[in-house]
């Protein structure tokens, strides 16, 4: 009789075969000795400004430098990183300890903890996977299940904030698919198509990502029209609608053969298996329902967002109706990733204070026009830098936190209509997927139990998502240039600024 061993097969030594504790250790130290060295160079570059910097501009810089150094080189935790600049700027006199304080009041913060306690009530009602279920049901192709399932997946960004949220709601949905596929193949497309449209499908939703929230609070700190749920839906979800059919049609052709497309899945749950939804359920429904609509309509009733938020989080928690209550579903909500946004809006907002943000675009602007650099050109660089700048900060909210003020707002200064800048940083920063390591979505999805059992081999895994990355890149880049330069405009959103006009 043959052993267990003999007949379970055994899980590929790549995927359990752990990092030797000494190369670990060498490389943290090696990042380490870097980032002290490029912290004692910026110390030293802040020390050596000239003498009409002011002390709070000073400390800003410094602050903001040491915290992208971190976030590049080290191993630690982009939430603490963030508060710790915060205090830093507190303690040193560069923020006042009223303003840091308010920065946890901030409406953007309230409106995502509203967002995630309905997300959370959404999903331990089971209403998310009843429907899930509902939309992938039936007989159907292979193509129409990568179809089905991105429509699905695509469709969470207006319901769930935060990325990592929507893709551990969607892990049951991918476990299930994976077994229901007929071939590693058919597998591995699967699996790449999960995260990728994650990302992607964020950018059309107001919630769909902190680094969202960040550039609205961009766009107040500076007088500039802020844009709101509808507006931002109109301007960015045909962007995020190309941007995932051009990464699932890659992902059918370079992965799969046409035969493979057409082959039948059948499905392991039939319409008959499938109860209807229960009371609680289509009550949950309708409160989700109403928030999204009250979301898009706020110019109409003249409530904010976040009070929309928070009215339908307490009528979704309302426990004889919907069986969950408030105290179960705020154990659901991403603080680290709400004390993380407050953090940076102090950050961001000490750049713009202090005078940092416009001593920035000055120099560049000068820079700039002694050059004489076109505007395309600059364009396509701001593009590139959105999409590659990923592999330096692994936060997205981080990058636009970097990105925004160094960037956006410096080049506005050639006439470019800065809303249309901070749209285009924030959608090309979605683009995140070359590594493993570059987005939580991927990495939860690459380590799986399921991805192991069924894809057999992280290093397969790897190279597959850095051989699909290498061919998006240059349609991103190409997309991001059109909505700039011809689709936002026929939106309502021109390039040049008015004054510039």
């Amino acid at each position: 009789m043959p052993s267990a061993s003999a007949v379970k097969p055994q899980p590929d030594v790549a995927l359990v075969a752990p990092i030797p504790r000494t190369t670990t250790s060498r490389k943290a130290l090696r990042s380490a000795l870097k980032a002290g060295g490029l912290a004692v160079l910026l110390g030293a570059g802040v020390w050596a400004l000239p003498a009409d910097w002011s002390h709070q501009a000073r400390l800003s810089l410094l602050m903001f430098g040491l915290a992208m150094i971190a976030w590049t080189l080290l191993d630690a935790d982009d939430t603490a990183v963030a508060i710790a600049a915060a205090l830093a700027l507190v303690v040193t006199g560069g923020v006042s300890v009223e303003r840091f304080h308010q920065s946890l009041g901030d409406s953007l913060i309230w409106l995502l903890l509203g967002a995630f306690v309905l997300a959370a009530v959404v999903i331990q009602c089971g209403l998310a996977q009843a429907l899930t279920q509902r939309a992938l049901r039936g007989p159907r192709s292979l193509g129409g299940v990568l179809i089905r399932t991105s429509v699905v997946v695509a469709a969470t960004a207006w319901v769930v904030p935060s990325t990592s949220a929507r893709a551990a709601l969607l892990q049951p949905m991918h476990a299930s698919l994976m077994r229901q596929l007929p071939s590693r193949r058919a597998r591995l497309a699967l699996t790449l198509l999960f995260p990728t449209v994650i990302l992607l499908s964020a950018a059309g939703s107001l919630l769909g990502a902190g680094a969202h929230l960040v550039a609205l609070e961009y766009m107040r700190i500076l007088g500039m029209p802020t844009l709101g749920f509808a507006h931002w839906t109109w301007l960015m979800a045909p962007f995020a609608i190309v941007s995932c059919v051009a990464a699932v049609v890659l992902i059918s052709f370079m992965f799969l053969s046409a035969s493979e497309l057409r082959r039948g899945v059948s499905s392991q749950t039939p319409e008959s298996a499938q109860p209807a939804l229960s009371g609680a359920q289509l009550y949950v429904l309708l409160v989700a329902v109403l928030a999204v609509l009250g979301w898009l309509s706020t110019p109409m009733h003249g409530l904010s967002m976040s009070v929309v938020a928070l009215l339908a989080a307490l009528a979704a928690c309302f426990e004889p109706l919907s069986g969950i209550s408030l105290k179960r579903a705020l154990k659901q909500v991403e603080w680290s990733l709400l004390l993380f946004l407050a953090a940076t809006l102090v950050l961001g907002e000490s750049l713009v204070d202090s005078g940092v943000a416009q001593r920035v675009a000055l120099a560049l602007q000068h820079g700039l026009f002694a050059l004489g650099v076109p505007n395309m050109v600059l364009l396509a660089a701001l593009a590139l830098v959105a999409l590659l700048s990923h592999l330096l900060i692994v936060s997205r909210t981080a990058r636009a936190v970097v990105l925004l003020p160094m960037l956006a707002l410096p080049l506005a200064a050639t006439g470019l209509n800065p809303v249309a800048l901070i749209l285009l940083i924030v959608a090309g920063s979605g683009f995140c997927q070359t590594f493993a390591i570059s987005a939580k979505p991927v990495a939860l999805f690459a380590r799986s139990e399921t991805t192991a059992e069924r894809v057999v081999t992280r290093r397969r895994f790897d190279r597959a998502l850095l051989k699909l990355a290498l061919a998006l890149l240059p349609i991103m880049l190409a997309l991001l240039l059109a909505f700039a330069v011809w689709i936002w405009p026929a939106l309502g959103l021109p390039l040049q600024h008015a004054a510039a006009a």
